[in-house]
């Protein structure tokens, strides 16, 4: 076929994907304290979790060189070795990180997230901790380094290990033997995690760098893929990529009491 002939076929399958989107997602975010819904909105995926999907899926390499965040961020892990196609088993979802390039100054001045993105910019992403290099600090915080004299630590675990629930719209649960119920509603089958922002997440950056914790905010999420690697008794991560990325209106960590608990769903049809 002429080359000309193939770009044109290529642009006709971009033109005509289905509007249906294989992956729909759900992110409430909640006062800890309160249980009240501060906001509830969409993630998107990025191109780096497109690539890692359909690497995964068929277990084929990728020609396409996303950044990582190790690249970015100047956190150079060495990744066990591996030659086979495609990504090792334990290279999945793993961290997120915060920052503050998701939105401006003024409510409603939220930015599209950008499919091309590397995720967030490293110059606008916020260490949950910022510590004493002495200092010890919990086990869920990773991808660490030093900035101007301080140990830096810019992703965070997972709350919880995620679970993949299934229901029918009538709230009724799936279970084995569903290829012979007599049910006709639709199916909704979805993977559920939850992360958080704690009381002394952020505050310590904004304490030192950034003129005080009444400055303290956050307007996006990260999620991260990549493979854990043990260094000074720490995981940390190696070939770290974004996955998706969410924009919201800043949210204020401006005192030192509060804490944010974040439900992700990520939903498949």
């Amino acid at each position: 076929m002429h080359k000309s002939s193939i770009k044109r076929v290529k642009r006709k399958i971009v033109n005509e994907r289905m509007e249906t989107k294989m992956f729909e997602t759900e992110v409430i975010c909640t006062d800890k304290a309160t249980g009240k819904q501060l906001f509830k909105t969409k993630n998107k995926m990025v191109i780096g979790g497109a690539l890692f999907v359909l690497q995964k899926m068929f277990n084929v390499n990728t020609s396409i060189n996303v950044p990582t965040l190790n690249t970015l961020l100047g956190i150079n892990i060495t990744p066990p070795a591996f030659s086979s196609p495609g990504l090792q088993r334990d290279n999945i979802i793993q961290l997120f990180c915060v920052g503050i390039d998701g939105s401006g100054d003024t409510f409603g001045s939220v930015v599209a997230v950008d499919y091309k993105s590397k995720g967030i910019d490293p110059d606008k992403m916020i260490p949950f901790r910022y510590s004493d290099p002495d200092t010890s600090i919990p086990s869920e915080y990773t991808m660490t380094k030093l900035v101007n004299g301080k140990k830096a630590y810019y992703g965070k675990s997972l709350v919880n290990t995620p679970t993949i629930q299934s229901y029918f719209k009538d709230g009724t649960p799936v279970t084995s033997d569903v290829s012979s119920s007599s049910k006709q509603e639709e199916i909704e089958t979805y993977i559920e995690l939850r992360f958080d922002i704690n009381k002394n997440d952020c505050r310590e950056y904004f304490d030192a760098e950034k003129g005080g914790i009444k400055n303290c905010r956050i307007n996006t999420v990260g999620f991260y893929f990549g493979i854990p690697v043990e260094v000074d008794n720490r995981i940390e991560y190696a070939f770290a990529k974004c996955f998706s990325k969410i924009n919201f209106n800043n949210e204020a960590l401006d005192d030192d009491v509060k804490e944010l608990d974040f439900t992700y769903r990520i939903f498949i049809r």
